[in-house]
């Protein structure tokens, strides 16, 4: 802090305001930062839309709005209406990202954002590609992070060894048919369901069944297309 010479002057006349913008002004632009940051989380978290399931996509090719519609008339079909309000609606996060980027900081800020997907219970499905495998896989701070596929498989959807994704001798995702998305000739694409962090809430138990029933609805598109 700046030391203080002289005489304070009288509390808000226009000299106090001088004396006060000259010792106190990087208190204050800081402090009207922090409120200002406070102010937009407390908005974004207020007006967030609310989805009665959470998808996280992650891989080279953005996702189309084409794309985003099937996923989410397939996942109509099957997952609940959590919020009461007649309408199944499911958010997609797309995590798009490329080693290549010339803009390093922008790839590490996308890899910031896929880690702290796993901080919360509210994605419970994930759509990933094989190159990008190795961020939900080989990080040792994920390690159990998702489901073995045989825990969520369904009986009807039969699939050959070459159709799973396994790390360390377990499969843990299965591939997408190629007609589930446009970018599915360029890049495959594989569902995994995610492990909740606790098993003793109901809510989080229901949001993993409903991914459950949604990555078995996406392993079978195709025989609805």
């Amino acid at each position: 802090m700046a030391e203080k010479y002289g005489t304070i002057p009288k509390r808000f006349t226009k000299e106090w305001w001088e004396y006060f913008w000259d010792y106190y002004k990087i208190h204050t632009i800081a402090a009207a930062f922090i409120i200002f940051a406070v102010g937009i989380t407390i908005y974004q978290t207020m007006t967030a839309p609310k989805y009665d399931l959470n998808l996280t996509y992650v891989g080279d090719i953005y996702l189309t709005d084409e794309d985003i519609s099937t996923i989410q008339e397939e996942l109509a079909e099957v997952i609940p209406d959590t919020d009461g309000n007649n309408e199944k609606n499911a958010g997609i996060t797309q995590l798009v990202f490329s080693e290549n980027n010339e803009d390093p900081q922008y790839t590490q800020a996308i890899v910031t954002k896929l880690q702290l997907e796993f901080v919360s219970d509210d994605s419970m499905l994930f759509i990933f590609s094989e190159d990008k495998a190795r961020y939900l896989f080989e990080n040792d701070s994920l390690s159990g992070a998702f489901q073995p596929v045989s825990q969520w498989l369904a009986e009807g959807n039969e699939v050959s060894e070459e159709m799973l994704y396994t790390n360390k001798g377990e499969a843990y995702g299965v591939v997408l048919p190629d007609s589930a998305t446009s970018t599915g000739g360029y890049q495959k694409l594989y569902a995994a369901v995610r492990t909740p962090r606790t098993n003793d809430d109901e809510e989080i138990n229901e949001r993993v069944g409903n991914s459950i029933a949604a990555a078995n609805a996406l392993i079978g598109i195709s025989e609805n297309n």
